[in-house]
């Protein structure tokens, strides 16, 4: 709202008034008059002129010190490597392209972590953060904001006895094996992707372990995999896991905007 014309003036008087004061200061403490002040005009005296000259790099200079602190605690600059497993769905690379937006002075690049190791590029700081399957119980890695929640899903061929049904309770998966996931991850995370037991304690035998995302989306050769929801299985929301205090390359951790967006 426009305060008006008379607000507008007794603001620039008492502005005026507030620099009138400090230049008097400052003279008094230098000694000499710093300006020239006539009924019509104020400009510098010589003295006043080299100083301002003497004083502009060493004050630009400190602008762009407090500046550069700005944006540090803002933790909005450098380049961030953000790992993730597969890979981005449209929802998350939006998320990716909405930081960027917001923060244009932080670099995002995108990497694909290995299934058998997910933890390791974070633990190794090949990433400053990865987006990885829950759980996340990690010694020296922290777990950030949970993206979504679902249950397991499960692939078989067309052919397979399940491909019919519209989900598959998971005690139903007693002995039909399962494509394992390859170490190094760790065995608590694979069995929680791939489960030995079903929840009512029968085993659920051993089929091919994989290392990489793509082969172990499919159960077995053509035909076509179906997708099936295992009911009763246990839930593994895509979670993001860090370091605790890792800056990004250059600047630092994630927005908390990505941790609101599934």
């Amino acid at each position: 709202m426009d305060p008006g014309p008379a607000v507008r003036r007794e603001r620039l008087c008492l502005s005026q008034s507030r620099v009138s004061q400090l230049l008097r200061s400052l003279e008094s403490r230098i000694g000499a008059r710093l300006v020239e002040r006539t009924s019509r005009s104020v400009r510098l005296t010589p003295l006043g002129a080299s100083l301002r000259d003497e004083l502009t790099p060493a004050y630009t200079a400190l602008l762009d010190v407090v500046e550069a602190a700005r944006a540090r605690a803002r933790g909005v600059g450098g380049v961030l490597r953000i790992g993730f497993l597969g890979s981005l769905d449209e929802e998350m690379t939006g998320l990716v392209r909405a930081f960027q937006r917001d923060h244009p002075g932080c670099e995002v690049h995108t990497v694909e972590v290995p299934l058998a190791d997910p933890f390791g590029p974070v633990r190794d700081g090949d990433v400053d953060a990865a987006i990885v399957l829950a759980p996340v119980r990690e010694p020296g890695l922290a777990r950030g904001p949970s993206f979504s929640e679902a249950p397991l899903s499960l692939a078989v061929p067309s052919r397979h006895p399940f491909a019919d049904r519209p989900s598959v309770p998971a005690e139903d998966l007693a002995g039909h094996p399962l494509i394992r996931i390859a170490g190094p991850a760790p065995r608590y995370w694979r069995e929680a992707q791939s489960p030995r037991l079903t929840p009512g304690g029968r085993a659920i035998p051993s089929g091919p372990a994989v290392g990489t995302t793509a082969p172990s989306r499919v159960s077995a050769p053509s035909p076509a995999p179906s997708r099936k929801a295992s009911r009763a299985a246990p839930r593994t929301p895509p979670a993001a896991a860090r370091r605790p205090g890792s800056p990004g390359r250059g600047g630092r951790g994630t927005s908390s905007r990505a941790g609101r967006g599934r």
